[in-house]
């Protein structure tokens, strides 16, 4: 919905596009929208997203799992200190390894919690 009532623009110009209808609360609309989206793994796209992001490996480095995942939700680039935060995050809990049921389930959920952090990021957001 994000706001946008079909058949219903707010002036006779249309909608606004590009930055220029980005305000804090359409934002936060766009990032919890993206994110509860991704952050469904349950979901079947975002469940191929996680296979295909398994598929690079038994185990994955916290740096080739942040750009596994850029690379499956756009592919997208990120500035280098939005790429030094995201792996920051992912070196608290180490490697990604799914060689067993439980490795797996959270291998799942880092790859979920990892979509959503990108959905929040200016450069998802903006462009």
């Amino acid at each position: 919905y994000m706001g946008m009532d079909l058949m219903n623009p707010p002036t006779v110009e249309g909608w606004h596009t590009g930055r220029e209808w980005i305000d804090s609360g359409t934002l936060v609309e766009r990032i919890n929208y993206a994110g509860d989206l991704l952050g469904n793994t349950e979901l079947p796209g975002v469940k191929a997203m996680v296979n295909r992001l398994m598929n690079q490996g038994k185990t994955l480095s916290p740096e080739v799992f942040v750009d596994g995942c850029l690379d499956l939700i756009g592919p997208i680039t990120v500035d280098e200190g939005t790429r030094n935060e995201l792996v920051a995050h992912a070196q608290r809990s180490g490697d990604l390894r799914h060689g067993s049921s439980a490795e797996e389930t959270e291998f799942t959920r880092r790859t979920g919690e990892m979509f959503q952090m990108i959905a929040a990021t200016a450069e998802f957001q903006f462009e």
